[in-house]
């Protein structure tokens, strides 16, 4: 079985978001994305879409996001109370919220 992912927080994440039993035996190989240092790849037209929730880091991209969102606070853009952003998160990842004491 071959399962792809990407390294989130130094843990790998499962494109498909298949689980693994705790305590599987699993066999690592790194894809070059990054240069020859690592060898070649196996798959080398592979590149994940930029959209998917596990794409690499864009330190660009980001930093575009931020300057906008800073710009747009500077024109007094209203924002969404944090509740409100932290419900939205919890919807999109399926996860529950617990209301604080």
């Amino acid at each position: 079985m071959v399962i792809e992912g990407t390294v989130v927080a130094g843990r790998v994440v499962p494109d498909n978001g298949e689980h693994l039993p705790e305590g599987a035996r699993v066999r690592l190989e790194l894809l070059d994305e990054l240069g020859d240092e690592q060898g070649p790849s196996l798959y080398p037209d592979y590149v994940v879409p930029d959209d998917h929730p596990h794409a690499p880091y864009n330190r660009e991209r980001e930093v575009a996001i931020l300057r906008e969102s800073i710009e747009a606070m500077k024109t007094g853009e209203k924002g969404i109370p944090l509740d409100e952003a932290m419900a939205r998160i919890a919807a999109e990842l399926d996860l529950t919220v617990k209301a604080p004491d």
